[in-house]
Order: structure tokens, then C-alpha cells, then sequence
């Protein structure tokens, strides 16, 4: 019993007579957050309307001089509430991206492109952005 009691005199002591404890543990809490949060990345993404132009089995897209990391995929789409494609090979010729025709659009048709521009940490989205990007 008494061996209980030492314990809980110890914490007493630690977390709330001498904060020292609860002041520890919050600083630890504090920098395991903006290390965690320093090594997460997040892609942004720009949209650019355009429209399709169909050439044989292939559809051009327009980029109107919009640049675009080619590594990176893309999603093609008309309404996202709807349908979402998303596109790993293209190819880039002059100002165009030219993909595979999966006979989702027409010709002329309007189509929205969602290319990643860059990619930012979760904390510069949350402190320097304020979550807006």
C-alpha cells in the first residue's frame, strides 16, 4: 500500500506540484509533430481547362504554355463528382500532352487537366499556406 502511494505521490509531484513533467512531455509532443510533419510531402495541383483534340487513336490536349513535371502523372476528367481518369503516360509535343484515346471524350470537348506543379511539406501547408493552396 505504501509502495502505491509513493508512486502516486511521484507523479504528483512530477505533473502537477512541479510541472517539469507535463512541460517535458509537451515539448517532446511539439517536436515529434514538426518532425513527422517536415518529412511528409504533399503534391499541389493546377487545373487547366482545355479541350480534346482527337487524331487517330490519340487525343491532344492543349497546355497553353502551362509548365508540367512529366514524371507525375495527371487526371483527366469533365466533372470530378463524376469521373476521374487518371493518365501515367503521356507524352509532351510541342504545348500539347498527347495520350491514348480511352474514348472518354470527344472532339472539341472541354476537359479539365489536374497536373502537380510542386510538392510541399505538411508543415509549410499548415503554417505557411494556413492550409490553403
Amino acid at each position: 500500500m505504501k509502495e502505491q502511494n509513493k508512486k502516486k505521490q511521484i507523479l504528483l509531484d512530477i505533473f502537477v506540484l512541479r510541472p517539469w513533467g507535463f512541460v517535458l512531455f509537451l515539448i517532446l509532443g511539439i517536436v515529434m509533430f514538426m518532425l513527422v510533419s517536415v518529412n511528409i510531402k504533399i503534391p499541389v495541383y493546377m487545373t487547366v481547362e482545355t479541350y480534346a483534340e482527337k487524331e487517330n487513336d490519340r487525343i491532344k490536349l492543349p497546355m497553353h504554355n502551362q509548365k508540367i513535371q512529366t514524371d507525375e502523372p495527371i487526371f483527366l476528367y469533365h466533372a470530378r463528382d463524376e469521373s476521374l481518369e487518371k493518365i501515367t503516360a503521356y507524352q509532351l509535343k510541342d504545348g500539347y500532352i498527347v495520350v491514348k484515346d480511352t474514348g472518354l471524350f470527344s472532339d472539341g470537348e472541354k476537359v479539365n487537366i489536374d497536373v502537380q506543379t510542386e510538392e510541399i511539406t505538411l508543415l509549410k501547408h499548415i503554417f505557411a499556406e494556413g492550409g490553403n493552396i
